[in-house]
């Protein structure tokens, strides 16, 4: 009987591991790693999971680890969902589309582009950006401007209007709505 899953020479690429549920229940793994490549979509990595099921005799199968891809999507998530995000993955980065789907969910993931502002060092660092772009607060508030309480701002804006997920040493700020 096996007792760990093969190794492998993945790097960031996203793939999922898929095993073989009757071989599994009867205490082997016997599986394989499938990359999700470019131009990929459900249907293509279900063939791939096909083909592993009819060359080692099962006919149902389990997703048993992700790599590069959140785990949040489960044992069986939707294939076309995974494809879906192993692309923004592919095209934003782990972390980013990672704190996306963790706080909006894999199904919000076409809102991606609409919702996303940007990277930032912090929230207060957004809150000054996002004034001296829609305002002018030394001309409007001559040298009262220096008092300005930013930080009061962040909050307020972090409060409803925009979330903010760390990226380890920084954030990202997406729309809440």
């Amino acid at each position: 009987m096996s007792s760990a899953q093969p190794t492998t020479t993945l790097d960031d690429t996203p793939a999922i591991y898929a095993a073989n549920l009757h071989a599994y229940n009867c205490g082997n793994l016997v599986g394989e790693w499938v990359a999700i490549e470019p131009g990929m979509d459900g249907d293509d990595i279900r063939g791939r999971i096909q083909a592993m099921l009819d060359r080692t005799g099962g006919e149902e199968y389990a997703i048993h680890d992700y790599n590069n891809i959140p785990t949040s999507l489960g044992e069986w998530p939707d294939l076309d969902t995974v494809a879906e995000i192993a692309h923004a993955i592919s095209e934003h980065g782990y972390e980013l589309i990672k704190g996306f789907v963790d706080y909006f969910d894999a199904d919000q993931l076409g809102e991606f582009d609409h919702r996303y502002v940007g990277t930032y060092k912090n929230e207060e660092d957004f809150a000054y950006e996002i004034l001296s772009e829609q305002y002018n607060l030394d001309k409007m508030m001559g040298s009262l401007a220096s008092y300005f309480d930013y930080e009061a701002y962040a909050r307020d804006l972090f409060m409803g209007d925009f979330v903010s997920v760390d990226l380890r040493g920084e954030i990202a700020v997406f729309r809440n709505y």
